[in-house]
This record gives structure tokens, C-alpha cells and sequence, in this order.
């Protein structure tokens, strides 16, 4: 076997995850990788965000999982498995970091860089210089660079707003479609609020990488017409990056999909299979967050 990609066994029995489930054991298994189900999974199908962060040297450090979005009330509470009984089930051998609350989902890795949203200084209260600088020093990072969170995105992820392609470059979204329906609010005089959120959020975000000194790349997409700020329906790079192999995520829109998968194919020289993630996406997740390795993985 090439490796073990996991999943919450949960993932398999939800409506919504059912066919994504049954095609990464298929698809996965034809390329030689083996798929493990997380049985302590708490009815939580997100694995990403609960199982370690994997740093270069393999080691793997686990932050605490208790983001405000799950802790607020008691039916989503009762979700968040209990890391210890996940570790044992699975032979993991950990560094334990959870005086942090950090969502695996919520920091993108590449050699000593760390991309991670400032959501993290609202999960964990306190100095953020000192903050920043622990989680740096758990993941033996060079540096972390700090993207303001999406203002409707209730999680601050970042899997699906930017991926590093290595060590100079990053990958985001094809914000232009988004950029033109907000334009058009303003002018029509609709939901000016929001209009300057957004707006004001863009142009932080893309001078993050410019003063970081990192080039950027557009991947394709196709989300900014979703009837809701919770469904990740054409957003392409929340992908599961392997070795030799990159499982992509698609919404059975021919155009947006080959679009997508081509300019992978190009940007990280390696074989792309995708998986119909429509259902999936309505809950407000894609394939990255649905799989875990153990693994660092360029």
C-alpha cells in the first residue's frame, strides 16, 4: 500500500456523505491506498478537523477541538469526539498540544510555513504574538502567516480558501465572479453591508500574500451564485493532496470541473481523480475535510 487515508466511519452511514464515502474506498483503493474508518467518531464526519496536525518530520500534535461553532450549544457539543480513544484505536502516537483550540481544517502547512485565519485569536483568547509563536513552536514552523477569516464562513477555515503549491506560491480561489456580483449589489444599491465586508475582506486578504512575498495562483470556481453562505458547492480546493495523487472534489458542472481539474493537473504535477461532492458541500465541507493522513504530504 502507497498509504492510509482515514475517514469517520459516520461519513458512510450520513445521507449527504454516503456516495463520497463508498468512492474513496473505490478510487483510493485502485491507486493502492488503503482507507481506515475512525469508529470513536461521535457522529462527527469533519476528521480532519479533530485528528493531529501532521508537521514535516511526521510527528503528529493534536489541538484541543472545541471551536466556538461546536461548543456554543449542546447538540453540537456532543459531537466532538474524545481524542484519546481515537489515538488508541488507531496505534497514534501524539504531542499533545490542547492547551490550543486549533481545527486541523484551519491551518495549511508546506515545508516550515503555516497558513492559519484569525479566527484562531477569537478560539483562543490572549496575547496573539505569544499564541502564534507556541503554535510555531508545536509544528516546528519558521513562520505562520495570519489571513483574515471569510466573513461568512461561521468556521474560519482555510482549506478552502487557499492551499500552498510550495514553498513561494500559493493557490486561491477565482474570487472574480464573486468580486462582480458584489459590484452590481453596490450599484443597485443592494445589501451595501455585506458588499463592503466582502470587499474589504478581498483586498486583505490578497495583500497578506504580497507582503509575505508569495506568488499567487487562481484555481476555477464557481460558488459566489450558492443560495446559502453554508453550501461550498463550487469550491474546488478543498482537495485531499496525496504523494503521487490529488482527490478533487466536483458538482457535476462539466465546465467548472474539467476547468478545475486541469489546472491541478498542471500546478501540482500529478495525477487528479475527483469525487462528486454536491451533497457533501450542502453541509458546508468537501473532500479535504471529510479525510486525514498520517502523513506529510508535498
Amino acid at each position: 500500500m502507497k498509504g492510509k487515508v482515514y475517514i469517520s466511519a459516520y461519513l458512510g452511514r450520513a445521507q449527504h456523505g454516503y456516495s463520497v464515502a463508498s468512492g474513496l474506498k473505490e478510487k483510493l483503493g485502485k491507486f493502492g491506498y488503503e482507507v481506515l474508518e475512525i469508529d470513536n467518531h461521535k457522529k462527527n464526519e469533519w476528521c480532519r478537523d479533530y485528528m493531529p496536525v501532521v508537521t514535516r518530520e511526521n510527528q503528529l500534535v493534536q489541538f484541543k477541538y472545541a471551536p466556538g461553532y461546536m461548543t456554543d450549544t449542546t447538540k453540537w457539543s456532543e459531537r466532538i469526539p474524545d481524542h484519546s480513544k481515537i489515538h488508541r484505536e488507531h496505534n497514534l502516537q501524539c504531542i499533545n498540544a490542547i492547551d490550543i483550540k486549533l481545527d486541523g481544517g484551519a491551518i495549511e502547512i508546506y515545508g516550515k510555513q503555516g497558513i492559519i485565519s484569525d479566527r484562531v485569536f477569537r478560539d483562543n483568547p490572549g496575547n496573539e504574538k505569544d499564541l502564534i509563536e507556541k503554535i510555531q513552536n508545536y509544528l516546528s514552523l519558521d513562520r505562520i502567516i495570519v489571513v483574515p477569516q471569510y466573513p461568512y464562513d461561521f468556521t474560519g477555515h482555510v482549506d478552502g480558501m487557499v492551499r500552498f503549491i510550495d514553498n513561494e506560491t500559493v493557490l486561491i480561489n477565482d474570487l472574480s465572479e464573486e468580486m462582480k456580483l458584489l459590484a452590481e449589489g453596490e450599484k443597485e444599491k443592494k445589501n451595501i453591508p455585506r458588499c463592503k465586508l466582502i470587499k474589504n475582506w478581498y483586498y486583505s486578504f490578497l495583500m497578506t500574500f504580497h507582503n509575505a512575498g508569495l506568488k499567487t495562483e487562481i484555481l476555477p470556481s464557481n460558488y459566489a451564485k450558492n443560495e446559502s453562505d453554508k453550501y461550498g458547492n463550487g469550491i474546488y480546493l478543498n482537495f485531499l493532496r496525496l504523494l503521487d495523487l490529488i482527490v478533487m472534489p466536483s458538482y457535476n458542472d462539466k465546465k467548472f470541473d474539467d476547468a478545475a481539474k486541469n489546472k491541478l493537473m498542471v500546478l501540482y504535477e500529478r495525477e487528479v481523480i475527483t469525487i462528486d461532492a454536491s451533497k457533501l458541500a450542502r453541509e458546508g465541507g468537501m473532500i479535504n475535510c471529510v479525510t486525514w493522513t498520517d502523513h506529510y504530504v508535498v
